[in-house]
């Protein structure tokens, strides 16, 4: 579906929300509004009217409403197709009115269009957007009684049609699903309710819009983006006042985007929308030299668009009228956003004189030409800074690549040129929503693309700064290198989280389930501790998929897929002191025992269940269910997709028995490639217990079970599948995941390697191999009956206590007996790791 498209839909969705309130409204009639008064003029009346469920008086202005009917364009002429340009299609202007919870700000607003001068060229319509408000506030259900009482009538200007939002928005997000042009005829205002507006402000919008709407004989038409209808005295860029244009009062471009009453051209705006798609994820769209910097990305309407207007060299045509006539003003009144004390200093900055009638004809007397506007390519022009160039053009790539991160960059590419402090500001602010976030217990992750470049920039100076002064005293040396954002966070929430609380770091190794059971474990020390868990799960040639792409990760837990950083800290002479590290890969310390009590973070490599000084086997054992019982949605779909290939679906697999067949023998090639030559010697000491879980064993301990047992396998060889299904007295009765004889360790064979523990997990008892994490992890979630499917010699394997020399020797028998082809390096791993 293209953008376009996407976006018409929305509209067209909200356009029926508004048909389906003016029903709602005619049905109300009784109570509504009053006739309409066809000798008021242009001059409307406030009318208050008391029935309100909740007894308090609403306002709305009546006289200039009524419902749609034949009279509804009485007080205006047909559109005129006589405009240059516009020979093809009318020209049409939507007036959308943004509102919120300040019912009496948009009866100003409302009073003002109603009092706007019509005019005869231009077809218009009103559409009121209500924003949703999860608190039912009084003040918002008197701003949805007062549009839902203008929902679907008429005004001397056009038709009303009200939309109301039904999840909360913010008005970035509502102005951006307002308009999708239809055409290129369709124009549109925009205005919040905290804007009063000129009795003068069709007129010249008309203006703009016939001389400069279809301009295509100039140059710079497809670079102008509206018409500013807010003659700005206040430069918000570069916090200063504006100089006046010297331009005998006729209008300039500028490269700044307002919110305070645009006219957008069709064209440019459908460009922005579409940018807006392709660019909204990235990081804070920032401009150089911008005070605008320090918006807020999440909140400010225009701080995308001012970005757009940077990078492809666009601009708005601004009114000049005299002494900062205006045909919009914002209205500065004490409120959430507004503090008393800031009242005074808003007003004398950002409110500015309405144009009257009155003055607009003096002024007509004065400069009888003075709507007659100069071509656009003509008009003086202010770039982004505001400084007047001869020309805009777009940005220079390697300058928007600089500011679109991953770094913040300096501050005398953020800062105003004139004023510094912009950039401070910005990571300033992020630091204190930071500080807020990392002080919650269950602290959620963000991802990398979550945080800006600047929550980057404020979490490496909350982390390297002193102790002293509140941070975390880390070597930048060490932090500045930090690529990843969420590896950022994750350090901030160690070192300057909740009363300094304590932290688990574990690094998992080795496959799926080692790396299952050394997750769990940890989890039940950090759980019974109340420490911080951090899981370290970094891809290797044991497993090529991420812990967040097999398993929904628990609130609270941190996962790092790159433990780099994390790794120098603990065994950085210089923070060294704040970690316990226990390395377990080591044989020699594998088995010893953590204490959760330990008053320092706890870093531990494993790829095995870690010991804990506490009891936390039944701990361990709920936190390896909890990840079965969450598979991402890829797992689930295919285990969902297994379960309808059964008779009765998941009942049949609950009742069948699960075997899992862990035959390859260790090796560089057959089982983990990429792994050392040392790595491979080691785990040659699997070798007897693969040989020795041979299908074929599998196969006769099934054929010892009743007839009508069903058999859910798992195997590590397409080969185990094939003999099983194959064998006359089991056929119709073997099922497994339709895996496409997936055996090695990429992402997408992870993904069945997940499903088959979960769906093992399931079954009703289990045969595992013997010596496999995989088979040890199912068993433990699964709860039930065990046994094994292999074989062994005869007497049995013997056990830890016999001499080493004994083993040896039995595994070598054993081995020679089954016809094992690579004896020789088995007897190699033996003489160098059974010793002891």
């Amino acid at each position: 579906m293209s953008t376009k498209t996407l976006l018409h839909g929305m509209i067209a969705g909200f356009l029926v929300c508004g048909l389906m309130w003016f029903s709602f409204i005619m049905g109300q009639r009784s109570t509504g509004l009053p006739p309409y008064d066809t000798n008021a003029g242009q001059q409307a009346r406030l009318t208050t009217t008391t029935p309100r469920t909740n007894n308090r008086p609403l306002q709305q202005w009546s006289t200039m409403a009524r419902p749609p009917d034949s009279r509804a364009k009485a007080s205006h002429s047909a559109p005129t197709s006589s405009w240059p340009g516009f020979e093809k299609c009318t020209p049409r202007l939507i007036i959308h009115c943004f509102t919120f919870d300040r019912p009496d700000d948009f009866s100003r607003l409302w009073r003002g269009l109603l009092r706007a001068q019509p005019v005869s060229g231009l077809e218009i319509s009103i559409v009121i957007h209500v924003e949703y408000d999860e608190t039912n506030s009084t003040s918002w259900q008197d701003q949805v009684d007062f549009a839902a009482k203008l929902a679907g009538t008429s005004t001397v200007h056009g038709p009303v049609t009200a939309i109301f939002a039904a999840t909360h928005k913010g008005l970035k997000g509502s102005m951006l699903e307002a308009w999708s042009p239809t055409d290129e005829c369709e124009f549109a205002m925009f205005l919040e309710d905290d804007i009063e507006v000129s009795e003068m402000l069709l007129v010249y919008s008309q203006e703009f819009i016939r001389q400069y709407g279809r301009a295509t004989n100039q140059t710079r038409f497809d670079k102008v983006l509206g018409y500013k209808m807010y003659n700005q005295k206040w430069d918000e860029v570069n916090q200063r006042f504006e100089p006046q244009v010297n331009n005998r009062n006729q209008p300039f471009l500028i490269q700044e985007p307002c919110s305070w009453g645009t006219v957008f051209a069709p064209g440019v705006y459908m460009e922005y929308l579409r940018w807006f798609v392709k660019n909204s994820a990235r990081d804070d769209p920032i401009v150089p030299h911008a005070w605008s910097n320090t918006w807020s990305k999440e909140k400010s309407a225009k701080k995308y668009l001012q970005r757009f207007m940077w990078e492809r060299g666009i601009a708005l045509v601004a009114i000049n009228l005299p002494e900062k006539l205006s045909l919009t003003t914002v209205r500065m009144d004490v409120g959430t956003n507004i503090k008393p004390q800031w009242l005074g200093y808003l007003k004398e900055r950002l409110e500015v004189p309405l144009l009257s009638r009155e003055q607009h004809e003096e002024l007509m007397r004065q400069s009888p030409s003075m709507m007659q506007f100069e071509a656009i390519d003509t008009l003086p022009v202010f770039n982004a800074s505001h400084s007047q160039v001869s020309e805009l053009r777009a940005a220079k790539p390697s300058l928007v690549r600089t500011m679109s991160g991953p770094k913040l960059p300096p501050k005398f590419l953020v800062d105003p040129l004139h004023l510094g402090g912009a950039r401070a500001r910005m990571v300033e602010r992020a630091a204190s929503i930071l500080r807020h976030d990392i002080n919650k217990l269950l602290c959620p992750q963000p991802r990398h693309q979550d945080l800006s470049m600047v929550d980057a920039e404020a979490l490496i100076q909350m982390l390297t700064s002193s102790v002293g002064s509140g941070g975390a005293g880390l070597p930048l040396s060490i932090i500045e290198n930090v690529g990843d954002r969420s590896t950022l966070y994750t350090l901030a929430r160690m070192f300057l989280g909740p009363t300094a609380q304590q932290a688990l770091v574990v690094e998992t190794k080795f496959g799926l389930t080692n790396r299952m059971r050394g997750y769990a474990s940890a989890k039940a020390i950090a759980d019974v501790s109340m420490r911080f868990l951090v899981v370290i799960w970094e891809q290797d040639e044991h497993l090529l998929a991420d812990m967040s792409d097999l398993f929904s990760v628990p609130p609270g837990v941190h996962v790092l897929n790159d433990g780099t950083t994390l790794r120098q800290l603990a065994l950085s002479s210089i923070v060294s002191s704040r970690f316990k590290y226990f390395d377990l890969m080591d044989p020699a310390v594998k088995s010893v025992k953590i204490n959760p009590n330990e008053q320092r973070h706890l870093f531990i490599r494993t790829a095995f269940t870690v010991q804990s000084t506490q009891s936390i086997s039944a701990i361990t054992t709920l936190n390896l269910r909890a990840l079965t019982q969450h598979p991402t949605g890829t797992v689930e779909a295919l285990i969902d997709g297994y379960y309808g290939t059964l008779p009765q679906g998941e009942k049949s697999h609950r009742d069948a028995i699960g075997i899992h067949i862990r035959m390859v023998p260790p090796g560089a090639d057959a089982d983990t490639p990429g792994i050392s030559e040392e790595e491979a010697l080691r785990m040659s000491l699997a070798a007897p217990y693969r040989v020795s879980c041979h299908y074929k064993f599998f196969i006769a301990k099934m054929l010892t079970l009743p007839q009508s047992t069903l058999f859910f396998v798992s195997a590590d060889d397409p080969r185990a599948y094939d003999a099983v299904h194959s064998h006359s007295s089991l056929k119709g009765r073997v099922f497994h995941l339709d895996s496409d004889s997936c055996t090695s360790r990429e992402q997408e064979c992870m993904y069945y390697a997940a499903a088959d523990l979960v769906l093992l997990s399931q079954t009703k008892k289990l045969l595992i191999s013997k010596w496999s994490a995989f088979s040890e992890t199912a068993a433990r979630i699964n709860g039930q009956a065990t046994a094994t499917g292999c074989d062994e010699p005869k007497g049995g394997w013997l056990s830890a206590s016999a001499s080493p020399a004994d083993r040896r020797m039995q595994i070598l028998d054993y081995l020679t007996e089954q016809h094992y082809d690579d004896i020789s390096t088995v007897r190699r791993a033996l003489n160098r790791y059974m010793t002891v």
